[in-house]
């Protein structure tokens, strides 16, 4: 009886999410409001910390984070971390 009524609530649980998903696939596009000035701005300082970052990265390492005292912390790039960093500079370079 137990597994009945588990399997019966893990059930419902799923549904739901379905329901609840497909009306999410409602929203149109143009429910935004584009703020283009403010992604343009925002690309800009991207692309100008990345140029930044590139002139004062070492060879062989790739940026990881920036500890409390504002010094770059970097990792070797065999680390699962080392690929966000050619990553972001490919969409930035598109």
């Amino acid at each position: 009886m137990r597994k009945i009524v588990f399997l019966f609530a893990v059930l419902s649980v799923f549904f739901l999410w379905g329901v609840v998903g497909c009306n999410a696939l409602n929203i149109k596009q143009s429910d935004y409001e584009v703020n283009k000035p403010w992604m343009e701005e925002t690309l800009r300082k991207s692309v100008q910390q990345y140029r930044t970052m590139m002139e004062n990265l070492p060879d062989g390492v790739q940026p990881n984070s920036i500890n409390k005292n504002g010094e770059l912390k970097t990792v070797k790039p065999t680390s699962w971390v080392a690929g966000f960093y050619p990553g972001t500079l490919f969409y930035l370079s598109v």
